[in-house]
């Protein structure tokens, strides 16, 4: 095509050849081969079709930002297919035909296999980016002139030129709105590659904040998938594509929590919080671990694995034990194994440190153990379905004392699942998170004998079950779902400790001029003393299980262990997490043998 050439054609006014900037690119060829066509360059129609052909491709491909904003993204292999080398040099050669310059251009806009761009970055795409976007206005003429500098030499690393990195002496020749133009279109090529973060080097204040104006590499997963909206934060179910991550996961989908943006930006300190705690939680295979942190667009962001089965709850809505094949009692026992591992390993953690490392893993409290913070992982076993168990969620731990203790108005406020020693205790140790997950424990052997409803059931029958109105201000029944009661001890009648007369001052009005003024005498005498004890319901419940003919020995034996060590008033005797992992193992070892 090009073997008639004018003399004064050649590579050096590759870049001064004229074009609309803002092109109306044709959907094919020339219908008919003119004289123009035969001449070097070529026309303008040949040079259009393959433009409007490259960008068709490439919108074809893209992704669009999940966020809602105006940016769209192609994933890395499509850009690298579409904008290949033997691509690339086909639509140069409609702009000039030195087959030693197109050679040189095309490698350095398109490393083929085996090749890296020259600024070494194994996942730099070249100068690709850079060329769908001189396309976009008609000016991949200018490819040139990127070429010959040296110092810097440009790439697509170098994006996005914008205000704080401007547009490089080599496009100096664009006018204002080739300048916007092209602005806009890296903007629509370009997205990030999520690295896995190293909470053993990575500090807060080193936290990666990523380019507001590229697409985060996100994909919808399911349209009708409602986010989980929480008080603070926002968990949505994302799939993120496989050539932008390095997250090492199996499946490609993930969880993304956001977190809401606050007045003041305290979003940024609760994040912070949970950034810090996941820092000083050990790795555990039964440990939910953060994949990703960064901020984008002024929003802070985790990324965790997905949990495709839900949470332990959702487990329990799903699911009947006496109707799903992969149930089983020694299952269960095996998963509240995993779980009392897990929070052992994060009272008393026992790993390694690296040298280097920013941190130094201490005892943690969770401080928020509850089903919908056990998270279930679906897992595939000789064809046979079942899930896996693991501790999520540890946004509210907190870091404990060398003495083991921690102030109690430090913890956050567990509702359900709250231990005695909140109400009434200053201080309160780890075993604070024993009792939350005795009070689970419960409600799972619930659902394996009787199923969910009676789980529900029983929540219900706990609130029936009032608190002593003699420790509490407010007037009436003190109504709450909590596994324990608040009881009042009054003095005897001879206990005279802390004898006090009173006098009250009263005025009463008897008519509008007169008043009279009265003087009450009181005695108080002695302290009311309050207390916890275990709700009756919950001892009631734990022998309706026990009597059930679905309740299995090991079951019963569970049970005893719960009632006599986990929910236990006093915490000093109570068991700790470690006790509670020995038991369970103890029980799993026993089948075993039976075995």
């Amino acid at each position: 095509m090009h073997d008639a050439v004018a003399a004064d054609h050649g590579p050096s006014q590759m870049s001064t050849i004229n074009r609309n900037p803002n092109p109306t690119l044709q959907p094919a060829e020339c219908i008919s081969l003119s004289m123009c066509c035969s001449l070097f360059p070529a026309c303008q129609c040949r040079t259009e079709a393959s433009r409007y052909r490259i960008l068709r491709d490439l919108q074809i491909e893209s992704e669009a930002d999940l966020f809602g904003s105006y940016c769209r993204f192609v994933p890395r292999r499509h850009l690298l297919r579409i904008l290949n080398k033997e691509r690339v040099t086909n639509h140069l050669a409609t702009l000039l035909e030195d087959q030693k310059l197109l050679h040189e251009l095309s490698t350095y806009i398109s490393p083929g296999q085996g090749e890296t761009c020259h600024c070494q970055d194994s996942l730099c795409t070249g100068s690709r980016i850079i060329l769908a976007s001189l396309i976009r206005i008609g000016k991949e003429g200018l490819v040139e002139n990127l070429h010959n500098e040296s110092n810097p030499r440009v790439c697509d690393k170098s994006l996005p030129f914008s205000g704080k990195n401007p547009l490089p002496d080599s496009l100096a020749s664009l006018d204002e709105k080739e300048r916007q133009l092209f602005k806009y279109a890296q903007l629509q090529l370009r997205s990030h590659y999520l690295r896995k973060v190293d909470l053993g080097i990575q500090t807060f204040e080193r936290l990666e904040e990523l380019d507001e104006e590229a697409a985060l590499p996100f994909l919808l997963v399911d349209k009708w998938e409602t986010p989980v909206d929480e008080d603070f934060t926002i968990i949505r179910r994302i799939g993120i594509d496989v050539d932008h991550h390095n997250l090492g996961e199996a499946s490609d989908d993930f969880a993304l929590k956001t977190f809401k943006r606050r007045p003041g930006g305290g979003e940024k300190n609760i994040f912070r919080e949970e950034f810090i705690a996941n820092q000083q939680t050990p790795q555990h295979d039964r440990i939910v671990p953060v994949l990703a942190a960064f901020k984008h667009r002024q929003e802070f962001h985790f990324i965790f694995p997905y949990a495709n089965g839900g949470d332990l709850k959702k487990l329990w809505e799903t699911y009947s034990s006496s109707t799903t094949a992969w149930y089983s009692p020694q299952w269960l026992l095996g998963e509240c194994l995993g779980i009392a591992e897990s929070l052992a390993v994060t009272h008393q953690p026992t790993a390694t440190i690296e040298p280097g490392t920013q941190h130094i893993l201490a005892p943690r409290l969770h401080a928020d153990i509850k089903p919908r913070n056990i998270l279930c992982f679906e897992r595939i076993e000789g064809g046979e379905q079942s899930f896996t168990l693991k501790l999520a969620d540890f946004g509210f731990s907190r870091r404990v004392n060398g003495d083991s203790t921690l102030e109690a108005n430090q913890v956050t406020h567990i509702k359900t699942y709250r231990p005695p020693e909140y109400e009434l205790e200053d201080i309160i140790n780890l075993n604070y998170d024993v009792w939350c997950l005795g009070c689970v424990y419960l409600e799972f052997i619930t659902w394996a004998v009787l199923g969910w409803s009676a789980v529900d059931n029983f929540g219900y029958i706990r609130t029936s079950e009032t608190n002593d109105r003699r420790t509490s201000s407010v007037r009436g029944y003190d109504i709450e779902d909590t596994f324990f009661r608040k009881v009042a001890h009054a003095p005897r009648l001879y206990d005279l400790s802390g004898l006090k007369p009173k006098i009250e001052k009263r005025t009463e009005i008897t008519s509008k001029k007169t008043a009279i003024n009265q003087h009450v005498f009181r005695f108080g005498r002695g302290k009311t003393r309050i207390s916890c004890e275990v709700k009756d319901s919950v001892k009631s419940h734990s022998n309706t299980i026990r009597n059930h003919e679905m309740c299995t020995p090991e079951f019963r034996k569970f049970l005893n262990f719960i009632e006599t060590r986990m929910l236990v008033i006093d915490a000093g005797t109570r068991a700790s997490s470690k006790e509670v992992e020995i038991f369970l193992r103890g029980m799993m070892n026993a089948q075993l043998n039976e075995v």
